[in-house]
């Protein structure tokens, strides 16, 4: 059951009210009430029609389903003791849920990405050469201590994507690094990249 699986419930209600080393396991008790809380089913007699089911053990994943007198006994024994994991076990679920939400809309947003390798077999499968082509840059970042303004950081930004472009596409960086400042300078458009080197 997902509530037991993303929450601490078995060992916060343990900690809550110990119970004999006998005795089916608080966790138990209340995964299979809230079985049938799931089911529209509030009465303890209740839980007698499912004791046998293999089905409602497995979904709860509970090796052992209580009696119905077992149930009634340790809800009324304990269940000021149980209210407090029980609370702390929903939020904890309700928080790894809100997570689960927002990675499936960010997946959503960009379903359409993950396809256009099918479309253009040419383009990588990963972003791996752009990750390596960054990580010199990475490093150099607090050897150099960064930048302290946003002009200096747009203009490393930009030079570092100059300076690999020219470096995978095999043309020399200083003669088209002058040509840009030359023109800039004349207040032109500052002229592309060269093209790749044959």
């Amino acid at each position: 059951m997902a509530i037991s699986q993303h929450a601490d419930l078995a060992k916060d209600a343990t900690a809550a009210a110990p119970a004999r080393n006998d005795a089916i396991p608080h966790v138990k008790i209340l995964i299979s009430y809230i079985g049938l809380l799931c089911l529209g089913k509030s009465d303890f007699e209740a839980i007698e029609a499912f004791r046998h089911d293999p089905y409602f053990a497995e979904a709860l994943a509970v090796d052992q389903v209580p009696s119905a007198i077992t149930l009634r006994q340790r809800l009324d024994t304990h269940a000021a003791a149980f209210m407090a994991p029980i609370v702390e076990a929903s939020i904890a679920f309700l928080q790894r849920m809100m997570k689960m939400r927002a990675l499936a809309r960010e997946l959503l947003n960009d379903w359409n990405t993950f396809w256009v390798v099918l479309d253009h077999p040419e383009l990588p499968l990963t972003n791996n050469k752009a990750e390596r082509a960054l990580r010199h840059w990475v490093i150099a970042r607090p050897i150099g201590m960064g930048t302290r303004a946003t002009q200096g950081t747009s203009a490393f930004a930009h030079l570092a994507s100059i300076i690999e472009t020219c470096r995978k596409r095999a043309v020399s960086l200083w003669p088209s690094l002058a040509e840009v400042i030359r023109q800039r300078r004349q207040g032109l458009q500052a002229p592309p990249l060269p093209s790749p080197a044959i």
